[in-house]
């Protein structure tokens, strides 16, 4: 695994989790998404491999644990049990995200569920990066250089049946207001890791995007998930 840092809340994660539950966060990061997710009456529990996410993670989050998480004989979390097993975009950075799916069952309670979210590399802005020549590895983004598997719908769909579940719903993050990301950390020269997302979290604009355009955007990239989503979002339970 990586040890680049992550700032995000992962919007269609926080609509997948209800409140009054014992939830972990796999690949936390600084726990910006846990934050959230813990905001809405939650226990957060998480796992990264960068200790310095998890210091940060630490004053957010109710537990959390330096780990390597495909580590799976070692892990910090042996005899819990979970209501919500939260994989946001962390899957695509592991050497063997099928197993790491079967591995954690065993932490899922029976009536549990998983949320998986993954990068969709068949977005439109990867199709039109594709007419002007091969696709290159990037900092950031669903060409992030640290991604060692990339989904398309029909891969997402196999990864988590394949890992034993049944998928219950899917839903998605748009590509349209966020695709100017970045051409926006060209612009600031914003190359610190995670530095603009950050920024863009904590201001008023995000606020104003969250409650108004966000739910814009939802109605047509639902209809053409393929096409228009930046990431798909799984809720399944154990098959």
């Amino acid at each position: 695994m990586d040890n680049k840092i992550y700032e995000d809340v992962n919007e269609g994660v926080l609509r997948q989790v209800g409140c009054g539950m014992k939830i972990l966060d796999v690949g936390c990061s600084t726990g910006t998404l846990g934050a959230e997710i813990k905001r809405k009456g939650n226990t957060v529990w998480g796992l990264d491999v960068s200790e310095k996410a998890v210091a940060i993670a630490k004053d957010k989050l109710d537990k959390v644990f330096v780990c390597d998480v495909e580590d799976h004989a070692n892990l910090p979390i042996h005899g819990e049990q979970f209501d919500v097993i939260v994989y946001a975009d962390i899957l695509e950075h592991l050497t063997d995200p099928l197993t790491t799916l079967r591995e954690y069952k065993r932490f899922l309670k029976e009536d549990g569920f998983i949320v998986v979210s993954l990068p969709n590399i068949a977005s439109w802005t990867i199709r039109v990066k594709k007419l002007f020549g091969p696709l290159k590895p990037s900092k950031y983004g669903i060409l992030d250089e640290t991604h060692k598997h990339f989904y398309d719908l029909k891969g997402a769909k196999k990864l988590v049946e394949e890992g034993g579940y049944r998928i219950e719903t899917i839903d998605v993050n748009p590509n349209i207001v966020r695709s100017v990301i970045p051409s926006l950390r060209k612009i600031l020269n914003s190359e610190e890791s995670g530095q603009l997302e950050k920024n863009l979290l904590e201001s008023k604009t995000y606020k104003i995007y969250r409650k108004i355009v966000l739910p814009l955007e939802l109605i047509p990239t639902r209809k053409l998930k393929s096409l228009l989503a930046f990431q798909f979002v799984i809720k399944a339970k154990i098959r």
